[in-house]
């Protein structure tokens, strides 16, 4: 009797499994769907930058999903799915603006600890939402990016990292703008993976030890060059573990607003201060030059 009563338990939370995985199934394929066309005023306010120094490379933590879907009285898991139109929206003013390179934190290793549900959310995203981005006549295409996932991949799921080497392989000719994705990454891990290859060149006799410098090292890093500026949403001070190595010139901000609430406006006060940051740094470099 106890047996038939746990057969059938498990056949319930079985279907109710189903049920959800179903449900989170069409939430991405409608989040997919979602193409944001750039509006009259983003394109009035990419006009208006571009009148000045536009930075080579931004990157971005992509950080409060989780309060955003809160604060609306949703699931934490929507906030994802916010987030992901967001990541394309900010893609498309990168590439409006000219920006060379952009690079997201969009899983740390440290996500992992996170609960199972919102863990299979994110690899649900990465999987499909990523990957049908890269086909033909779709966003990537259509906008001439390239991708670069960054990251131990080896700690994903087999699934999701063939479709992150397939959105690499179908992107690879790309040239307008190039998209570093940091999935399953942190500073620790790149760099420990950076000295690995270094040490591995030494011993294999490609590479002089006495050589190693700032460039061999840029040159064995996931990212190989330094962002000009790095925003990170949700009113947090602090990197989190990313970018450490490179972030040493770059112009850091920190803003209140949750990633999914990021709008062209947030991006205008950022550039103008770097731009305005820029001036002042050649205005002082001026003054230094006139003196010797």
């Amino acid at each position: 009797m106890n047996n038939q009563v746990e057969g059938k338990q498990i056949n319930q939370q079985s279907q109710q499994d189903k049920k959800v995985q179903t449900k989170e199934t069409q939430k991405v394929e409608k989040v997919i769907e979602i193409k944001p066309e750039i509006k009259f005023y983003e394109k009035l306010v990419i006009k208006v930058l571009k009148q000045g120094h536009i930075p080579n490379h931004v990157a971005f933590i992509m950080d409060g999903n989780r309060r955003y879907a809160t604060n609306q009285g949703k699931q934490k898991t929507e906030g994802h799915f916010s987030g992901f139109v967001t990541f394309k929206k900010c893609c498309e003013w990168c590439f409006h603006l000219g920006v060379k390179e952009m690079t997201v934190f969009a899983f740390a290793i440290e996500n992992f600890n996170r609960s199972k549900e919102e863990v299979e959310v994110l690899m649900n995203l990465a999987q499909k939402s990523l990957r049908k981005l890269a086909n033909d006549g779709e966003f990537l295409q259509r906008y001439n990016i390239k991708v670069k996932v960054c990251g131990d991949l080896k700690l994903l799921p087999q699934e999701v990292q063939q479709s992150m080497l397939e959105m690499e392989e179908l992107t690879k000719n790309n040239k307008t703008l190039l998209l570093n994705i940091c999935f399953a990454y942190n500073s620790q891990n790149e760099i420990e993976n950076c000295f690995s290859q270094i040490k591995k060149q030494v011993e294999d006799k490609k590479l002089d030890i006495n050589k190693i410098d700032n460039k061999v090292i840029m040159e064995n890093m996931h990212i190989k060059t330094c962002p000009d500026i790095l925003i990170r949403t949700s009113n947090e001070n602090r990197l989190s573990n990313f970018l450490t190595y490179q972030s040493t010139n770059t112009q850091i901000i920190f803003i209140k607003e949750n990633w999914p609430e990021l709008s062209i406006f947030s991006i205008l006060k950022i550039i103008i201060q770097y731009q305005l940051q820029l001036y002042k740094q050649k205005q002082i470099q001026k003054q230094i030059d006139s003196c010797i």
